[in-house]
């Protein structure tokens, strides 16, 4: 059958070298005739053309023979491959005129041991990969299972710790509120405190010039008093020195009286004397009226005086009570200012302290707040983790698919390679 099947090839390879030298004997004698410009269809180059084709077909006989024992080294090399068998070494005297394939056939076979051997190394070695990974596989599956039942328990709380915050939160607003409103009331009555202290500051600024007032009063009246008691005693003294100028007139009008008698006595020549002595005692009756209209002007001014010293008394009296009640309100309102200041330093430290508590529950606040946001944001990692350990173990069950895919191809591709025998 072989043989037959070699005699059908060679007679379809004659023919064939045949057909394609009467081509180009053809076409040579066609280009021959167009340049020589003689007829194409005559004897002579029909005649060229099929001996061209003749001499072709006995060249291809002549390579067929030449080449035929080569490529059936090549076949039977290139088809022992085929089956599965890498062992065969192809040698340089079955090649004849093709020697210098023997290197590339002989390495191509060698890198196919090679690639062979290693394709049966890797599914050996990922065969024992793949049980390991197995086993690696399951244990992972099951500590997937179990942090996704912690995790479970995670989110729970997480959720309770969110709305304990929330509410916390809630409470902690409620009571910044309330602190809020205490620190404006606060804010309010030590304005009300510094306002009073300032009025009360002002009354006892105006209440010390009163009393300094009164004092300048006082002394006054206790001046007037002292001028009143020296203009009386300064009356007496000139009502006395008037008895005394009344007294002498008295007696210069008796001398001038006597006077007179004597010069009537002497008669005319006591005449001019007798006139003088009248005249003196004009003078002395007038000085003696003088005397009287002076003493009763001192009198009216020693009873004036008298009632003034009791009325500058009676007021000096009354300004000392007065000014004793105006020191005592005036220590009063000390005492009360003193007192404003204590008040307005408490209600200081009231505000200070209203307003550290202001900030301090804002500060609480704020970290209840940051709790609750924390706590929430747990809540969605933990629902998250959750989500994404329910992926994994989702990938884990594909991986689980593939691998027993990846079974399948390792033991197929095992088969595969158990059907080449290498060296």
């Amino acid at each position: 059958m072989k043989k037959n099947d070699a005699v059908v090839s060679l007679v379809s390879y004659l023919v064939r070298t045949f057909l394609q030298g009467l081509a180009i004997g053809a076409v040579s004698m066609y280009l021959y005739s167009l340049l020589g410009g003689i007829p194409f269809l005559r004897a002579g180059t029909l005649l060229a053309a099929v001996l061209i084709g003749i001499f072709v077909a006995f060249a291809g006989i002549f390579n067929f023979t030449k080449f035929k024992k080569p490529f059936d080294a090549i076949s039977a090399h290139v088809n022992s491959i085929a089956d599965g068998d890498l062992t065969p070494v192809v040698k340089a005297e079955d090649l004849g005129p093709l020697d210098r394939f023997e290197d590339p056939l002989n390495h191509m076979t060698q890198s196919l041991n090679e690639l062979v051997s290693g394709v049966q190394e890797g599914v050996d070695r990922t065969s024992a990969v793949y049980h390991e990974t197995q086993q690696q596989l399951q244990s992972a599956a099951d500590e997937f299972h179990a942090i996704s039942s912690h995790m479970n328990v995670l989110a729970d709380s997480s959720a309770t710790l969110a709305g304990a915050a929330a509410d916390s939160s809630n409470a902690v607003e409620r009571m910044t509120a309330e602190i809020a409103r205490i620190a404006d009331v606060t804010t309010r009555a030590g304005q009300l405190s510094a306002k009073a202290n300032a009025v009360a500051s002002s009354g006892k600024r105006e209440l010390d010039e009163l009393v300094a007032q009164m004092s300048d009063i006082r002394r006054s009246y206790e001046s007037m008093s002292a001028m009143m008691h020296d203009l009386t005693s300064r009356s007496l003294q000139i009502d006395e020195i008037v008895q005394v100028i009344n007294t002498i007139a008295q007696q210069t009008n008796l001398l001038a009286l006597n006077a007179a008698i004597e010069a009537a006595r002497a008669g005319e020549s006591g005449r001019g004397f007798a006139i003088v002595a009248e005249e003196v005692r004009k003078l002395a009756e007038q000085s003696a009226g003088s005397a009287a209209e002076i003493t009763a002007l001192i009198h009216d001014i020693q009873e004036n005086t008298k009632t003034a010293t009791a009325a500058v008394d009676a007021s000096d009296s009354l300004l000392s009570a007065g000014l004793e009640k105006a020191e005592h309100v005036d220590r009063t309102f000390a005492e009360i200012v003193s007192s404003m200041e204590d008040v307005n330093g408490q209600m200081q430290d009231i505000m200070e302290a209203s307003d550290s508590a202001a900030s301090g529950s804002e500060e609480i606040s704020a970290r209840v707040d940051e709790v609750a946001r924390i706590s929430e944001a747990s809540h969605q990692s933990a629902a998250e983790a959750l989500r994404l350990i329910e992926q994994h173990l989702e990938s884990i069950g594909e991986v689980v698919h593939a691998k027993q895919e990846l079974e399948l191809v390792l033991h197929q591709l095992k088969q595969g390679a158990d059907v080449f025998k290498v060296s």
